[in-house]
């Protein structure tokens, strides 16, 4: 199993919209969100991890989203 980062996310973006996003690229099996200690925001990344060690990286490196890309 592999864990990918990702960045460039909206702060409006919940949870499940990004894994939602990220199940394009293949089955989800984890995703945790990373959240600013003081604030409780969404810092812009998070980590996800699929079954299959390259399946992120090649389906959703610098994957075009909402006039930005999302980079692992």
């Amino acid at each position: 199993m592999r864990h990918g980062n990702s960045a460039n996310f909206y702060p409006d973006l919940s949870e499940e919209q990004i894994i939602e996003i990220f199940s394009s690229a293949g089955k989800v099996l984890n995703f945790r969100l990373v959240y600013d200690r003081e604030t409780g925001r969404p810092k812009g990344f998070g980590f996800a991890e699929y079954p299959d060690a390259g399946m992120g990286y090649r389906n959703m490196f610098a994957y075009p989203f909402m006039k930005s890309q999302i980079i692992l």
